[in-house]
């Protein structure tokens, strides 16, 4: 047979093969080798083909990579701690006791931050103070006839002599999420803004039902409003008729809350020793006894990341 005639049969075969393959595909070929073949020399692009990805399983909770826990305590007579000695059970990293002077019997390691009460306080901390301090905070709750009681105006004009003692400065802090405390820390802070003051971060006091929503409501609106960050001085849940299982329920959701939010530097639970309201008896950190409450125990096992203080110069 001649040369060409085989080279003839030859390419008609192959004509006859493509056509096969071309309309019984599933024959000849399989697609899943094909598609290894291709991918095994090719990078690895994503396939156009639709197929179904699982979810990723939900990650921890972000946390910040310095510490925002402290405590709110005092003794009402000045006297030492407890030997038990509260602050250390509850691994508070920093406290403060509504004063210029710091408790007696705590240990240095753990940070004590100032604060200038009311107007009183300011010509006392000239005295305790002897100085600048790395964090000052201003006047407690002034906007409640049984706190320190300032008008906003008399707080812009009295500021120049509270931010001198800070390296750092906090605002007033308000009582509450009310009408009343909103207004008054806006007017206050447009003083600060018009008197060109220092006001670096702002505090607030939140007590009311075992509700989080409310709660870290209140927090982010705070900081939407003046965009500074936001240090919480005071919080509890307030209600006789509330049981600690519920404070306990409330505090597992708002604390690890705070900790991801990083606009909050800082978060202080009011502890509630030495306090005998039946309000406030349910988010006791502490009981009669010196012990850990279940709520305490949960604040106190509340681990962070870091070492040094969120919001420290």
């Amino acid at each position: 047979m001649p040369k060409w005639s085989i080279l003839l049969l030859l390419l008609l075969g192959i004509l006859i093969i493509g056509v096969a393959v071309a309309y019984y595909p599933g024959h000849f070929l399989n697609s899943h080798s094909f598609q290894f073949k291709f991918s095994s020399v090719l990078p690895q692009y994503a396939s156009s083909t639709t197929t179904s990805t699982p979810s990723p399983a939900p990650g921890p909770v972000p946390t910040s990579n310095c510490l925002k826990k402290g405590v709110a305590i005092t003794n009402s007579n000045g006297s030492s701690l407890p030997s038990s000695n509260e602050l250390q059970e509850l691994h508070a990293a920093w406290y403060y006791d509504w004063n210029t002077v710091p408790l007696k019997g705590v240990p240095s390691t753990i940070s004590f931050v100032p604060l200038i009460w009311g107007t009183q306080d300011i010509t006392k901390a000239h005295i305790t103070l002897g100085g600048q301090v790395p964090i000052i905070l201003g006047f407690n709750e002034p906007n409640i006839p049984t706190q320190s009681n300032i008008p906003a105006s008399q707080a812009v004009s009295l500021w120049s002599q509270v931010q001198v003692f800070g390296a750092r400065v906090g605002a007033p802090a308000i009582g509450g999420d009310t009408t009343n405390s909103r207004a008054w820390l806006t007017t206050f802070m447009s003083g600060v803004q018009t008197n060109n003051l220092t006001v670096n971060f702002i505090p607030i006091h939140w007590y009311g039902p075992p509700d989080p929503t409310t709660f870290l409501s209140f927090v982010d609106s705070v900081h939407s409003q003046f965009g500074l960050p936001i240090w919480i001085t005071e919080f509890a849940v307030r209600g006789a008729n509330y049981t600690p299982a519920q404070v306990l329920t409330f505090m597992q959701v708002v604390l690890p809350a705070l900790e991801s939010r990083p606009y909050v530097e800082r978060f202080s639970w009011f502890a509630g020793i030495g306090v005998h309201s039946s309000a406030l008896l349910p988010s006791h950190l502490v009981d009669s006894q010196g012990n850990l409450t279940a709520p305490g125990q949960y604040y106190a096992s509340f681990s962070e990341s870091g070492t040094a203080l969120c919001g420290q110069p």
